[in-house]
């Protein structure tokens, strides 16, 4: 009897201490559903070039480069921040397109949710916060021009490479 009711008693606790950790977790992924709702209303104008689930238009040569699987897209979230903010500079005849910077029509939180949906609903990639979007708009505030895809993937591959080297050596206070 005392061990049918210690069993029971822990169960119990034990479901009660899982219960307790639902509402904040609930709450997260409403925040993140919510934010994602908000970003695919934004991924709208997105798709007019990279199809309305982001693997691109069946064009040939295809308008824009699908964002299912891109590096640029999943890689740093300040390059694909900094994407949508400065635009891509046509170089080649790879796409038909070149990408327009949306600086200008975009609210940091705007473009925080579309590229959360972009990263986490058409890929497995972190959510970006509009705090981070803010302080990105203004660390390239001044770059007037579209950047090329070039310059983006070189930026991408420098950010994973100091983001591995800080967390495989991390320093010691």
């Amino acid at each position: 009897m005392r061990t049918t009711f210690h069993r029971s008693f822990s169960l119990l606790a034990a479901g009660m201490a899982a219960s307790l950790c639902l509402p904040a977790t609930a709450s997260a992924d409403a925040g993140l559903v919510a934010r994602q709702e908000k970003g695919k209303a934004v991924f709208a104008t997105c798709a007019a070039c990279h199809g309305m689930d982001g693997k691109g238009l069946p064009t040939t040569p295809p308008m824009a480069p699908p964002l299912v699987g891109s590096k640029l897209a999943t890689g740093p979230a300040e390059v694909a921040t900094t994407i949508v903010l400065k635009g891509v500079q046509k170089t080649d005849s790879k796409y038909i397109g070149m990408m327009l910077p949306l600086a200008a029509t975009l609210t940091d939180e705007q473009l925080a949710d579309v590229l959360t949906y972009i990263r986490t609903s058409l890929n497995s990639a972190p959510a970006v916060a509009a705090d981070d979007v803010k302080k990105w708009r203004e660390k390239y505030k001044d770059i007037a021009t579209p950047l090329s895809r070039a310059t983006y993937e070189k930026k991408a591959e420098a950010l994973s490479k100091a983001a591995s080297a800080t967390t495989s050596n991390p320093t010691t206070t």
